[in-house]
């Protein structure tokens, strides 16, 4: 079932813009749905990958669910876009 429910999510999402999946995400995730919003993010950084929010978005994520390295690694890119986030 998640897994039929969260193809479905992304084929509706296959028309969204970047911006449109970023706020999609950020909907997931405050609603702490963070598996929910990692393919959308992934899509977001693939098509736009100098939103270092949406970056920051995906390295919280990883965060939540115990995945340090990703975590980390989002973060680093976030930091790299967006010096201020240090």
């Amino acid at each position: 079932p998640e897994y039929q429910r969260m193809r479905l999510m992304l084929q509706q999402a296959a028309g969204l813009s970047a911006q449109a999946r970023f706020l999609l995400a950020a909907e997931h995730v405050a609603r702490g749905r963070y598996r929910e919003a990692l393919p959308l993010l992934d899509r977001a950084v693939t098509e736009d990958p100098q939103v270092a929010n949406a970056w920051l978005l995906k390295a919280r994520c990883h965060h939540m669910l115990d995945e340090d390295v990703e975590a980390v690694a989002g973060y680093g890119t976030a930091i790299a876009l967006r010096p201020t986030y240090a």
